[in-house]
């Protein structure tokens, strides 16, 4: 019994580990955006989806990589490498999955891995520029293009 629970415990460490290092290999290079929803289909995630559509300059200038999450299923838009849009994966982080309080969830991380933002509400692209362009490391970006 001892050893199946320690198995069990240990294929789980692992596959938060993996998730982790998913998130991780972005620190310092990108921000990200994670978008979560209940299904494809939800109207505020469409809506959140469009906000980002046409803007894929301002997003690559920003350093964006977009993560959509809808049940256990996520995929990438890299908008730093020519829009490349992944195909559908599992997702191995039960973490990143939309909580149950919720149907709907927006998180912006930055450069440094932290959490800048965590709301239900949509997050217009507009106020996704000023928040972003607010932060210590992006207004060294801003002065170092200069």
């Amino acid at each position: 019994m001892i050893k199946i629970v320690t198995t069990t415990l240990l294929i789980m460490l692992t596959s938060l580990i993996l998730s982790a290092q998913d998130l991780k290999k972005y620190r310092w290079d990108n921000r990200i955006i994670i978008v979560k929803s209940i299904s494809l289909t939800h109207h505020k995630f469409q809506k959140q989806l469009k906000e980002f559509q046409g803007n894929e300059d301002g997003l690559a200038e920003r350093k964006i990589v977009l993560f959509e999450i809808v049940g256990g299923k996520y995929r990438i838009t890299d908008y730093t490498s020519d829009c490349h849009l992944s195909e559908w994966k599992t997702l191995s982080n039960p973490q990143l999955k939309l909580t149950s309080k919720s149907d709907f969830e927006v998180v912006l991380i930055g450069l440094d891995n932290g959490v800048k933002l965590m709301q239900n509400d949509l997050f217009t692209y507009e106020d996704l520029c000023r928040k972003i362009d607010s932060m210590p490391m992006r207004m060294a970006e801003i002065r170092g293009a200069e």
